[in-house]
């Protein structure tokens, strides 16, 4: 992969490449450095599509993020994960990679998973700055699942986030963890008041339990209780329309789960397990299936 980055014609008109069975996956970053290269323009299908990213294939990619040049006719969309033995990365260089580059993320990438990175203040109030990009005026335009799982965030880089999914609306995403961060009740209610009614059209899934201070079942309930009243406000505003169950994919066992309210139990649409539905929607990508890194 090095040596068609440097060669001065590349392939210009490679169109498959085939990865089976090597562990390129876990090279995340000179697989998305040799695709944002431009010197494989033609390719149309590459058989790994989850990348894993540690320090040093976090900077590959940052460039080829910077870059933009991805192939126009990639046919399955793109995992981006940072691995989890890599321990808390900062992840400010991709952010600014994104900021930086026309059309914000590579549309080709649908999923990207910053579970324990660490992002500044500052790099996210570029990011909310900056000016759109991308198909559809966003940065993440394309994005399905986003993960900020684990990222230190508390209720003021919360409402940054806001600031910034309203500034680029994410018309394609799904699903947003924000579970094992710093986030309370005040927090959450900042970022539903930043939020514009057509900044996140499709969100179905956000995850925002399991946060740091939240001790017992009563506060959890607590916690549970708030939130779904903040979403009822939302609704009334316009604003996460689809964002139905609040309780949905808890990690709790199935009998902590029986000893809710009766509210509780219709609103949960059949989640009675203690699925990590990260794990769960990222295998629908082809590669996952046989590289689940969760």
């Amino acid at each position: 992969m090095q040596a068609i980055r440097d060669s001065e014609e590349g392939l210009p008109k490679l169109k498959e490449v085939c990865l089976y069975r090597t562990t390129a996956n876990t090279a995340g970053g000179a697989v998305a450095a040799l695709l944002g290269s431009g010197k494989v323009p033609s390719v149309e299908y590459l058989d790994v599509v989850l990348l894993l990213f540690d320090e040093e294939g976090l900077g590959a990619v940052e460039e080829a993020v910077r870059t933009g040049n991805f192939p126009s006719r990639l046919s399955d969309p793109f995992t981006f994960r940072l691995c989890e033995e890599a321990g808390n990365l900062n992840v400010d260089g991709l952010i600014t990679a994104i900021v930086e580059s026309e059309n914000g993320l590579p549309p080709v990438v649908h999923s990207l998973n910053l579970r324990g990175g660490r992002i500044g203040e500052g790099t996210l109030a570029a990011l909310a700055a900056s000016s759109g990009g991308g198909v559809s005026g966003g940065k993440f335009s394309s994005l399905f699942f986003l993960s900020l799982r684990d990222c230190a965030i508390d209720d003021g880089r919360l409402r940054q986030w806001g600031e910034i999914l309203s500034a680029h609306v994410c018309t394609e995403l799904e699903f947003l963890d924000l579970r094992d961060n710093r986030i309370s009740v005040e927090g959450v209610s900042g970022f539903f008041a930043v939020l514009t009614p057509d900044a996140l059209p499709e969100l179905k899934m956000l995850h925002l339990f399991t946060q740091e201070g939240l001790e017992g079942k009563e506060e959890h309930r607590g916690f549970v209780s708030s939130v779904r009243a903040l979403r009822d406000a939302a609704h009334a505003e316009g604003k996460l329309l689809k964002w139905k169950d609040v309780t949905a994919f808890r990690e709790e066992s199935s009998e902590e789960e029986s000893e809710g309210d009766e509210s509780d139990e219709s609103e949960s649409e059949g989640d009675g397990s203690s699925v990590d539905e990260e794990s769960s929607l990222e295998s629908s990508y082809p590669a996952d299936e046989s590289n689940s890194q969760s």
